[in-house]
């Protein structure tokens, strides 16, 4: 099963699929979900997580990186859990 992350700062965001960037962006729209609902759709199980970056480390950085776990815990904040 796939394990959906979604984080973002005040003008950033990204999808991460197993802890793995699917896409990042100013707004994500319609057809990035659509593409993650097409792309796993036999492996997702409506879990997600919602997270908040701290801003300044993220225009630091530029753009989220390739994988989750090197965002520091520290700059995260949960917002949502949604479990089946």
């Amino acid at each position: 099963m796939s394990q959906i992350k979604l984080v973002r700062g005040e003008d950033w965001e990204g999808i991460y699929v197993n802890d793995e960037l699917h896409h990042e962006g100013h707004r994500l729209g319609g057809e990035t979900y659509l593409d993650l609902i097409h792309s796993y759709n036999s492996k997702l199980t409506g879990e997600y997580e919602v997270y908040y970056v701290d801003s300044d480390w993220l225009e630091d950085m530029g753009s989220l990186p390739e994988e989750f776990g090197e965002i520091p815990s520290g700059l995260l904040d949960l917002q949502t859990i949604k479990s089946s």
